[in-house]
């Protein structure tokens, strides 16, 4: 297996620097757009993105199996569900607590990986799995209002 850790770390903060622009611009559209209207409207600006990415890249456009298209379907409803989800609780939750609760995200990515796949989950990262969810309970916590 080819590894470039420096192409990988430059794309891992681009992600961070996208998510985070995602995350302000979805919390600012819904003070006054129903989550549905922003997941429209994001979906609006990204099919043409990814898919000036796909051709750029050569990738297929259309699964070739009924199993590539089952993936497809199961895909599209886990990002309408998650990202849904998240649309949804940044109209309800200020943005730094949504920003902490969506690290779970990885977390439940690596336990359903674990029953679907049987992938294995090693003592490293299951460490950082109890961290990960610790802060996000920590963060849960400190948000909440003191009675005054």
């Amino acid at each position: 297996m080819l590894r470039n850790q420096a192409l990988g770390d430059a794309l891992s903060v681009a992600t961070a620097f996208w998510y985070a622009l995602y995350f302000l611009s979805m919390a600012e559209g819904r003070r006054t757009e129903a989550a549905s209207r922003m997941m429209f409207w994001a979906g609006v600006a990204g099919a043409p993105l990814l898919l000036a990415a796909a051709l750029l890249l050569g990738e297929r456009l259309a699964p070739a199996t009924a199993a590539g298209w089952a993936a497809v379907c199961g895909l599209g409803l886990m990002h309408v569900s998650g990202q849904g989800a998240i649309a949804w609780a940044m109209g309800r939750l200020p943005t730094s607590t949504a920003s902490v609760v969506v690290l779970v995200q990885p977390v439940v990515a690596a336990i359903l990986g674990w029953i679907l796949f049987a992938e294995a989950i090693g003592p490293l990262q299951g460490l950082g799995a109890a961290i990960t969810l610790g802060g996000v309970v920590l963060a849960q916590w400190a948000s909440r209002r003191r009675p005054g």
